[in-house]
């Protein structure tokens, strides 16, 4: 069960959604916080999937993992993976983003759990078309 954090605006009349971002880019962490703002989501950024899955054992309420595929340390793969094996993670639909044009790398990111797939350079309609449309169907 996947717990989702209610936040109210200033006005306390709407639902902000969550999302967790794992990129090693600070560059890509800039643009999503700009692309998810303007559509009044919230971002919490971390820069390495380690860093991710320590933070998410303690606080798993997000309704979006956006997930970097190329990344030191455990890649988006290894960390997929974790993040489907765990029991407080593992309903999160996780969108993987990279620069990666390998069809049959993106079937195995798929077949192992993730729900869709963005190419880099990240574009805001596809980014957050895809992202609503993740999270409706969750």
């Amino acid at each position: 069960m996947v717990w989702v954090e209610l936040v109210m605006d200033k006005k306390g009349d709407k639902m902000i959604k969550r999302v967790a971002v794992i990129d090693d880019e600070k560059f890509t962490h800039k643009l999503v916080q700009q692309f998810l703002s303007q559509v009044g989501y919230e971002a919490v950024f971390f820069e390495s999937g380690e860093e991710a899955l320590k933070y998410l054992q303690q606080d798993n309420r997000f309704d979006l993992i956006l997930l970097d595929y190329l990344m030191a340390g455990i890649d988006g793969y290894e960390t997929l993976h974790h993040l489907k094996e765990k029991e407080w993670t593992k309903s999160i639909p996780v969108i993987i983003v990279s620069a990666l044009d390998d069809e049959e790398e993106k079937n195995r990111l798929i077949k192992a759990g993730a729900m869709a797939f963005i190419a880099k350079p990240l574009q805001y309609h596809s980014l957050i078309e895809t992202i609503q449309k993740s999270i409706r169907s969750d």
